[in-house]
This record gives structure tokens, sequence and C-alpha cells, in this order.
């Protein structure tokens, strides 16, 4: 297992998405390709590797209320990296709704949720973006073939009443 490093994209112009097509432009991805992976988080930007600074404070740190809710913004400080290599960044899309299966629990049964991975190898030099390849992006339908070839009969299907409790309280939690 190990520690591992965040990734973000916040450049529209490298195209990190699930097999449905939902852009994962800002969301985290998991790396370990890093040197010495240690929570760091880094960020695409323009084409560009940036790493936020480790420090404890951050560079502004304001809270606003408004209304009922309080606003807590907090701005890191991200320097450009000079790195050069290719880094495998991972995630699973939490957009794409889950595929369903019977889960043993030591309580009793559950139902387990397995969404869509998505992998992506990054090339960079001196620290900018040259190429973006996917390396695994699976659709439900994938997910659905491996779960079966796992659990077999296990595996619960999308029409099933249980599975349409389940996506509807999905919706609701939002």
């Amino acid at each position: 297992m190990g520690l591992f490093d965040s990734f973000y994209s916040f450049d529209p112009q490298a195209p990190l998405s699930c097999a449905a097509g939902h852009s994962r432009l800002r969301d985290e991805f998991q790396t370990k390709d890093f040197a010495e992976p240690g929570m760091d988080r880094y960020c695409l930007y323009e084409g560009r590797l940036f790493l936020e600074h480790r420090g404890n404070e951050p560079f502004a740190d304001e809270v606003h209320p408004e209304g009922d809710v309080l606003l807590h913004t907090v701005t890191q400080r991200a320097e450009p990296v000079p790195f050069t290599g290719t880094v495998n960044v991972y995630t699973s899309c939490e957009e794409c709704l889950p595929v369903l299966y019977e889960g043993a629990h030591f309580w009793g049964d559950k139902v387990g949720e397995r969404r869509p991975w998505i992998e992506y190898r990054l090339t960079f030099r001196d620290g900018k973006l040259e190429r973006v390849e996917a390396e695994k992006v699976e659709t439900r339908d994938d997910v659905r073939k491996d779960l079966r070839e796992a659990l077999g009969e296990r595996v619960i299907p999308d029409d099933d009443r249980l599975a349409r409790r389940h996506f509807a309280l999905l919706a609701k939690k939002g």
C-alpha cells in the first residue's frame, strides 16, 4: 500500500474523462509515480506541472459568512516542477452510476458498489505535458463483466428493485 500523491488537472487541453465522457477536470486522481510519494498535491495547468507548497500555513485563508452558511476559502501556492518522466494517474468516475453487487459484511449482507476505473499515463519533459494516453478507461459494462466473473449471480441488475432504490438514494445525496 504505502503513501500516494494527489494529482489534479485544471487544464481543459488534457482530456481526462471516463468512458461515458464525464470530464474529470478538477477531480482528484492518485499516483505513486513521483519520487517518494508523501501525500503531496500536484496540479496540471496550461500544460505545466505544479506542486502545491507543503507548508502548514496556506498562502491565504479567508472566511465569509453567507446567510446560514460559512464559506471557507483556502488559497495555496503552487510552484512549477521541472519533472521529466511518465506518471500514471488513476481514479474512479463518481458521476457514473456504480455497478451494484451483494456483499457480505460481518453483521449481515450489504449492497456493494463498484464504479468505472479511469487510469491515464501522462508524459512530462521539464515539467511540460507532452502526451496523454489512456491506460485503462472502464465502462459500466466492463465493471459488470469483471464482477460477474468474480461474483457470479451476486451482481445486481440495474432494473432490480433493490438497485432502483439504491440509485434513488444516491440521487438524493447529490
